[in-house]
């Protein structure tokens, strides 16, 4: 059994940060820095009683790995499911150099396009047109939403059906006279 007080965690912090690093540039991630944020979340949810998961029977690197595993996949996890609505934010629009200047300032035009027509059909409700100045920020997180629009979070995730709904009217729009 290993005691945690009997630990050198520089040493711990820098295993750590490389491991989350390949965990991360596994799944297309090469921040860093977010490597080191995820070896000091593990260490510090190792301290704090309400992530009590430690028994002492396993190494602790191997658990403290085991934190890291499961922050890299929660991340994983939820670029997997990133809304679609992400597409409309006009200042996200992909910078692909190899497409060139032309289609950069075609597709930010498109965005531009869809935005002005997803906020069309949002009029007069003020909750999905919140959730889009949130998206449009950066937010995506209901609860932090719920906050930011002091709000209730139930109506967030009834809000953001909503908007699915109007976002692929639109999508549906713009292809249609795409064609």
């Amino acid at each position: 059994m290993e005691d945690s007080g009997a630990v050198d965690w520089g040493k711990m912090a820098m295993r750590l940060t490389v491991y989350a690093h390949r965990r991360l540039r596994r799944i297309g991630v090469e921040d860093a820095s977010l490597a080191e944020d995820y070896a000091s979340e593990a260490i510090r949810r190792h301290f704090d009683d309400a992530y009590a998961g430690w028994s002492g029977e396993d190494p602790l690197l191997h658990h403290l790995g085991s934190v890291v595993n499961g922050l890299v996949s929660n991340l994983r996890r939820k670029r997997a499911r990133r809304p679609a609505h992400h597409e409309l934010d006009e200042q996200r629009a992909p910078e692909d150099a190899r497409l060139g200047p032309e289609h950069q300032v075609e597709t930010r035009e498109l965005a531009r396009v869809a935005l002005a027509a997803l906020r069309a059909r949002l009029d007069g409700d003020d909750v999905a047109e919140g959730i889009v100045a949130q998206l449009l920020v950066g937010e995506d997180r209901p609860r932090a939403i719920a906050l930011a629009l002091e709000l209730d979070v139930r109506e967030v995730y009834n809000a953001n059906r909503r908007l699915k709904k109007h976002y692929a009217a639109v999508r549906e729009e713009l292809s249609a006279d795409a064609v």
